[in-house]
């Protein structure tokens, strides 16, 4: 091997080793999800795990009535097929109870946003928005 490599052949050597390397990866750690322990994703975890012991607001649950909304509808919303986010600057994470705002699509794209309380074995849906300029004949209070 000579003493003076040119570019093409660090080039390719380094291209090489990235190769092995990368195959090795995606050999030992298949095709994992980098994602689920991110936060979002955890607090939606932790609202899955407990959605036995949901409580819904009876007025949250007036307006979900009136939109066409179930309590299973929210939950797949939070699931891993379901399309939503955690807003973390409208939600209150520090202190307890922890309030978390989940704005989230329904199929017919429009927007919802939940207001969720944690406590430490159950939890709460206690506020409910549309975000679309859809009005709905509500008489909740």
């Amino acid at each position: 091997m000579s003493s003076s490599m040119n570019f093409t052949q660090r080039l390719i050597r380094y291209l090489l080793g990235m190769g092995i390397g990368l195959a090795l990866v995606f050999m030992i750690f298949g095709p994992r999800g980098c994602g689920k322990w991110l936060p979002g994703n955890q607090v939606k975890k932790w609202i899955r795990e407990n959605s036995a012991n949901i409580e819904v607001a009876p007025s949250t649950s007036c307006q979900m009535k009136c939109q066409g909304l179930e309590l299973d509808d929210i939950l797949y919303c939070i699931s891993d097929e379901g399309d939503s986010d955690i807003l973390f600057e409208e939600s209150q994470t520090k202190g307890y109870p922890k309030t978390y705002i989940i704005q989230s699509s329904r199929g017919d794209s429009i927007d919802y946003k939940f207001g969720f309380i944690l406590k430490k074995d159950s939890s709460s849906v206690v506020s409910m928005a549309q975000r679309l300029d859809k009005t709905f004949d509500c008489d909740c209070k």
